[in-house]
């Protein structure tokens, strides 16, 4: 009686601890997956916010300026990269191909700056920019502590009185890079929480 007894305690306690490691694993997916569901909200704040400080400056005509701010962003806020990105994937304001596009089809040489090197030289080709081109906010997290939000930037009737020559209904696409560092070791820490109390409970079961 003893021995069946024992059995099926431990019978009841086995699957009991499986219960707990099943839910364990399931209540860490979805701490994951709500901590980053709002480290992207946060950053499609933050997307919006800079891209409308820099669509004022080109509204205003400021190109050049706009080559400064990005660059000055660098760095700032937790931001690791900014960019401006063509639809072809190749950085804006590094060379002279949109202003002389504009001086064309204003007719007079309204706007002038000089060249300068592009920090990824490359250009973008990822899935996130293709879907980016395609009107959708995209998130890519293949870099290691880093976020990269790729915003598409619409076409807006004020744009038109120098950009009018360009039918698409994109202008580009915003590529903001944050750092998720602060975030993991958030996730890190209530996951390890998480964890405790689930071989807390285990050995409890068992005992």
């Amino acid at each position: 009686m003893r021995s069946l007894g024992i059995r099926l305690a431990l019978v009841i306690s086995g699957v009991l601890s499986l219960l707990v490691l099943i839910t364990g694993f399931w209540l860490d997916r979805q701490l994951t997956s709500a901590m980053r569901a709002e480290e992207v909200r946060q950053a499609e704040v933050h997307g919006s916010t800079l891209l409308a400080s820099l669509q004022t400056l080109m509204l205003n005509g400021q190109g050049t300026l706009a080559r400064s701010w990005l660059d000055r962003m660098h760095g700032e806020s937790g931001i690791i990269d900014i960019e401006v990105l063509r639809r072809d994937g190749k950085e804006a304001f590094t060379d002279l191909d949109t202003v002389e596009a504009v001086n064309s089809f204003l007719g007079y040489p309204r706007f002038e700056r000089r060249p300068v090197v592009p920090r990824h030289p490359g250009g973008a080709d990822s899935d996130a920019f293709q879907r980016a081109l395609r009107g959708e906010i995209a998130v890519d997290w293949r870099a290691p502590g880093v976020m990269t939000l790729l915003m598409p930037i619409e076409r807006r009737s004020e744009c038109l009185a120098c950009h009018g020559y360009d039918e698409s209904s994109l202008r580009g696409v915003l590529k903001l890079s944050l750092s998720t560092t602060y975030g993991e070791k958030h996730i890190d820490s209530m996951r390890n929480r998480l964890w405790a109390i689930a071989a807390g409970l285990v050995v409890l079961l068992g005992l």
